[in-house]
């Protein structure tokens, strides 16, 4: 009897995929997937730079902004300084031959200063108001850019074009104010002690005769250019007995009889800052100050 034998017909042989075909394919895949991404992400840029205000070279295409940020950003304000104005304080400077005055946060130097102590000081002229500075020409008298300092109750002006003692004058505030009165006749006859004076047809007697004499007399005052009237003041609102000089107006204050201060300077120097505008005011964009154009 014949032994069992196996089939005739094998079964195929099925062998695994070698490794290096598997890590082909995969490369394969990798690269098909990258160019894919890579196509994708230069329309977006494309169409960013298309769509952006900024240039469109090679060189900014990287740097210029999304659609997203369609303005150029704001460039940053540089900060500008405030104005000086001419009656800001300033620092005591400390100097030789400078005079700081706390009250009003200014100095005083050089002829001013000597024509400041010599005629009076604090009771004739108060604290000065401003720096010495160059004012337009115009307003009290002026036919070009003058050196001045503000006071309380005067303007210093520098002449240099005089000889001492008339290199430093005061502007003639008191015919600013309050122009000349009519003339009028003399008084001596009735009053001896009164003084006439013919160059403006006015007189000057009691108080105010007093302080004139002891305080400048004409240089400093000026000729009278009213006779004594009742007045309110600008500054105080209060009526007062005063007179006009060329360069001032004496007030009366009775309530401080039997002192210094009985006749006291108005505050015409404070008057004129304030119609010129200085407590809000620059100073002028020449001479010694500072240019702010």
């Amino acid at each position: 009897m014949l032994p069992l034998t196996r089939s005739l017909t094998r079964r195929p042989h099925h062998r695994s995929p070698r490794p290096a075909a598997i890590v082909l394919a995969l490369l394969v895949l990798a690269l098909t997937l990258l160019v894919g991404e890579l196509s994708s992400t230069g329309a977006k840029q494309a169409s960013a730079a298309l769509s952006s205000p900024y240039p469109t070279s090679e060189a900014t295409l990287e740097t210029a902004p999304t659609v997203g940020y369609p303005f150029p950003p704001t460039p940053t304000a540089t900060p500008v300084p405030e104005p000086i104005l001419l009656t800001d304080p300033v620092q005591d400077p400390h100097s030789p031959g400078v005079v700081w005055f706390p009250s009003t946060g200014h100095t005083l130097r050089g002829p001013f200063l000597d024509y400041w102590t010599s005629n009076g000081g604090l009771a004739q002229f108060g604290y000065p108001l401003t720096e010495e500075f160059f004012e337009p020409a115009g307003g009290v008298s002026q036919k070009e850019p003058l050196q001045v300092q503000y006071f309380e109750r005067a303007r210093f002006e520098y002449h240099p074009e005089n000889q001492p003692p008339y290199t430093v004058l005061l502007a003639t505030l008191g015919t600013f104010f309050h122009p000349p009165d009519p003339r009028v006749p003399a008084k001596a006859e009735a009053d001896p002690q009164s003084s006439y004076f013919p160059e403006t047809g006015h007189n000057l007697s009691g108080v105010f005769k007093e302080y004139w004499l002891a305080h400048g007399g004409l240089p400093v005052n000026g000729y009278p250019i009213t006779e004594q009237l009742q007045e309110k003041s600008a500054t105080d609102g209060r009526e007062y007995t005063v007179q006009y000089f060329e360069r001032a107006r004496m007030e009366y204050h009775p309530e401080n009889a039997g002192t210094p201060y009985e006749v006291l300077l108005g505050m015409l120097g404070t008057q004129l800052a304030q119609k010129n505008g200085y407590p809000y005011g620059w100073y002028p964009l020449f001479g010694h100050a500072v240019d702010f154009a």
